[in-house]
């Protein structure tokens, strides 16, 4: 489990499942939070607080 400050400064649990984090970034907008883990994959929980959306998806860089 990794903590992400958001934009608005409160704290939002991510889980990451299958890998440590390396960096986590939340949207000002959404508030999705995409975590990037040590392997390059991200995990983007959808509406960051409620992870009812969550998936799998490659980095920008591996687009």
């Amino acid at each position: 489990m990794t903590i992400a400050r958001c934009w608005a400064g409160f704290m939002a649990p991510v889980r990451t499942l299958d890998a440590p984090a390396r960096t986590v970034d939340v949207g000002p907008r959404t508030m999705d939070v995409s975590v990037r883990t040590l392997d390059g994959w991200a995990r983007t929980v959808d509406g960051g607080l409620g992870s009812a959306g969550e998936h799998l998806r490659a980095p920008p860089e591996a687009r």
